[in-house]
């Protein structure tokens, strides 16, 4: 799950449209649901507070050991989204920013997240060591570096996964940021989809 902390009053309304577009989201889930009007419902609520959505981000469809599985869940209304069935499984996350803003997001560098992609590769002991290490604690799930130095100490775990990287052995996931640099509001559950409506599977 996901929620925006505000630390600025202003930006209180954008974290209430992105509250809001989620739940009229989440009362819209059930099985057979067009993704596209999942799209539409988030677009029409943010658009009633004056804001938009970021079109390039969106909420996906998660298996075991996969985060992001097959299929998205967007933020606007698209051709060819798909549909829900019953007992899959779906992050919904709506992304609003300013009318102004560019509304979509665009890549940063460096990466703060990464995943496992393969073992072959390798050859220096100390990366395979982490490499196994992290095979073992995340598989195929996201994880950060700083995770390692329970493992390792903190430089070796670095060359190591410069090491893994540059070996594509290792994937980053780049930071995101609005094209226009306006702030971001999200908000995100995910719900295990039903014949006739959702459950909530991220509460308290």
């Amino acid at each position: 799950t996901a929620v925006t902390v505000f630390y600025d009053p202003k930006f209180e309304p954008m974290v209430k449209a992105a509250d809001d577009a989620l739940q009229n989201a989440i009362k819209a889930f059930r099985g057979g649901v067009k993704l596209s009007d999942i799209g539409r419902v988030i677009q029409t609520t943010i658009g009633k507070y004056g804001f938009r959505p970021i079109s390039n981000l969106t909420g996906h469809s998660i298996e075991r050991y996969s985060i992001h599985a097959g299929k998205s869940v967007p933020n606007v209304p698209v051709l060819a989204a798909g549909k829900a069935n019953e007992g899959e499984v779906f992050a919904i996350e709506p992304f609003v920013t300013l009318p102004d803003a560019a509304g979509s997001v665009t890549n940063m560098l460096p990466a703060q997240i990464y995943r496992y992609i393969k073992s072959k590769g390798v050859k220096n002991d100390e990366s395979k060591k982490v490499l196994d290490d992290i095979y073992t604690r995340f598989s195929t799930l996201p994880f950060a570096p700083r995770w390692l130095e329970d493992k390792f100490p903190r430089e070796t775990a670095k060359r190591a996964m410069l090491d893994l990287t540059h070996n594509k052995c290792v994937g980053g996931y780049p930071v995101l940021v609005e094209e226009t640099r306006r702030p971001v509001a999200q908000s995100e559950h995910t719900v295990l989809v039903g014949r006739d409506d959702c459950t909530v599977l991220t509460t308290e």
